[in-house]
């Protein structure tokens, strides 16, 4: 039951639409029309593009408490973990995707009293592992917060020249990666103490995909 929750892949909303359009310029076309040499370089060009957008996926947070809302702001931070800890003023920014003060950290279960007594005099978390188990601490299940999205368009133009040469042909192509140059964060750090708490350090893709546009241009000669 303590491990019941949402799957660190969890993606609970996604989007994808991928259109494909001939421009209307050249040959048997609405514009340019007339064939000729401006047939040959304005007309037959297609476009492409996918666009995807989706929801974040979960965050773990090991042996955290909840106790308040991860996107609200302001609130109280733990007097014994978070002392010097400061609360966030704005959530869902690269600074504090989420509130630190809405975690509290989980005891330190002690055998004995002496243990338990030492350990809170010097001013730790603590609890007797006799009451471990029966003090109400935290939530059942699995804690997550979901973490940052993100949408991206791709696009790519190109047309194919035929060569008077057999079925020769040569595909000259313009492709656009992230055209928009919308930024794809990374999941925050999920620390509930210290300056990096909440903070986002990376991007999503870390670079198996470009996070910043893209634009290359190929060519491709068949025969």
């Amino acid at each position: 039951m303590y491990e019941y929750g949402s799957s660190n892949t969890d993606v609970r909303n996604r989007f994808t639409f991928s259109p494909q359009y001939d421009l209307p310029f050249g040959k048997g076309k609405q514009f340019m029309n007339h064939g000729g040499i401006l047939d040959a370089v304005a007309g037959g060009w297609k476009t492409t593009a996918i666009f995807q957008v989706q929801t974040g996926t979960p965050i773990a947070f090991a042996q955290r408490f909840r106790v308040g809302d991860p996107f609200g702001t302001g609130g109280t931070p733990d007097p014994v973990t978070q002392h010097n800890e400061q609360c966030a003023t704005q959530v869902k920014t690269i600074a504090h995707w989420f509130n630190p003060c809405a975690f509290s950290q989980a005891p330190t279960a002690y055998a004995t009293q002496a243990e338990y007594d030492a350990a809170v005099a010097a001013g730790g978390n603590a609890v007797l592992l006799s009451q471990a188990g029966t003090l109400p601490f935290g939530q059942r299940g699995r804690l997550t917060v979901a973490g940052p999205g993100f949408n991206r368009l791709d696009m790519s133009l190109f047309k194919s020249f035929k060569l008077p040469f057999r079925e020769s042909a040569f595909e000259l192509r313009a492709d656009g990666i992230n055209v928009m140059n919308t930024p794809s964060f990374g999941d925050p750090n999920t620390g509930i103490t210290g300056g990096s708490a909440g903070q986002i350090s990376s991007t999503r893709f870390s670079g198996l995909l470009p996070d910043a546009r893209v634009i290359q241009v190929a060519g491709r000669l068949t025969f």
